[in-house]
């Protein structure tokens, strides 16, 4: 599994992630929690991880989610976000590592009570159609 040169947490300014693994063959990774694949990014240096703050939301902007969701409209207002960063070796012989997984909060403090819980899934599975946090097709279709 690739090595990361800082612990997922918090951190007040941007940061560069490094990210290590053996040689004879490849590291790829993602930054928005999907599983990495030869099809993701190839690491060739430091991931600069910033605050994604202002980028428009995604999850919280999801209306399904809630029973009387045509009535329902999302606040638009910017959201506290982290980053997702997964990672897998690749060997040159095809020998996959399990995935290295961390989550970064830049800019933002921790809780002064309680603990961060991140949640790494993968989109379709809980926001899809047939997903575990969606009213469903057939409650839509009723609705």
């Amino acid at each position: 599994m690739p090595e990361a040169s800082l612990p997922g947490g918090y951190y007040e300014n941007d940061v560069t992630l490094e990210l290590n693994a053996p040689p004879y063959g490849k590291i790829y990774y993602t930054t928005d929690g999907s599983a990495p694949s030869k099809n993701s990014i190839p690491y060739d240096g430091g991931i600069r991880i910033t605050d994604r703050s202002d980028e428009p939301n995604v999850y919280h902007s999801i209306q399904n989610v809630v029973k009387d969701w045509k009535e329902y409209t999302p606040d638009p207002t910017p959201v506290k976000k982290g980053t997702v960063i997964r990672a897998v070796y690749i060997s040159d012989w095809g020998s996959r590592s399990e995935i290295l997984t961390q989550t970064y909060f830049v800019g933002l403090q921790p809780p002064e009570h309680g603990y961060t819980l991140s949640l790494v899934f993968e989109d379709e599975d809980v926001f899809g159609e047939d997903g575990i946090y969606v009213t469903g097709k057939a409650y839509d279709a009723w609705y």
